[in-house]
């Protein structure tokens, strides 16, 4: 009878943790994979004044992660893509991911953290995540490499911002306080990695 209630313990114990195995954060990143199939992403209305630059993204350019959860932006779920510069932006991940597990720099990475060149447009789509349901647009968030000069403060960044009708919230560099409010003041803090969060891994493939 003792070994039996022993045993029914420990099963009890091991339901458990395999319950709430999938709501552990992973330990290489503080982001998780929103659970269910992939399925397609709601489309956001761009503003007529930025289709000239981000004109069919999602068929153009580098998709650089997958949808996840991410703390770094209130938890919503994250989208983002390049247009350029997927090389640099996978080193600086790896240098990242390095230093939090505390691993010394490989010969391939010797350089660490590496510097985007002009033109490069990091693009994130912003979904609010809600059990069981769907991902609900919230917003577009745009960082612009500009020419240098532009705003040696943030290096040389462009911060935009546009809601899911097409509505842009915030257009400028850091000295706008608009920007800097919305933007800025939480990338200032990311300068050894040119400005851009790094902590969403790449996905596999795609054009360097």
């Amino acid at each position: 009878m003792g070994m039996s209630m022993r045993f029914f313990k420990t099963a009890v114990v091991m339901l458990s943790f395999l319950t709430i195995l999938p709501f552990m954060p992973s330990g290489a990143s503080d982001n998780t994979t929103p659970p269910g199939p992939a399925q397609p992403l709601p489309a956001f209305t761009m503003p007529a004044a930025l289709e000239p630059v981000l004109q069919q993204y999602r068929q153009g350019w580098t998709q650089a992660t997958a949808l996840e959860r991410s703390a770094l932006h209130w938890n919503q779920g994250v989208v983002i893509y390049l247009n350029q510069g997927m090389a640099r932006y996978r080193n600086n991940h790896a240098v990242q991911k390095d230093m939090m597990h505390g691993e010394e720099l490989t010969e391939t990475r010797s350089s660490g953290f590496t510097v985007y060149a002009p033109g490069t447009i990091v693009l994130k789509e912003n979904y609010v995540l809600e059990h069981g349901g769907p991902p609900r647009p919230a917003s577009v968030t745009v960082m612009i490499k500009r020419e240098n000069g532009y705003d040696p403060a943030m290096g040389d960044w462009q911060f935009v911002q546009f809601d899911p009708t097409g509505q842009i919230r915030v257009n400028g560099s850091s000295r706008d306080p608009g920007v800097d409010a919305a933007c800025a003041a939480c990338h200032r803090g990311m300068v050894e990695r040119d400005y851009v969060f790094s902590t969403l891994a790449p996905t596999e493939g795609g054009r360097s």
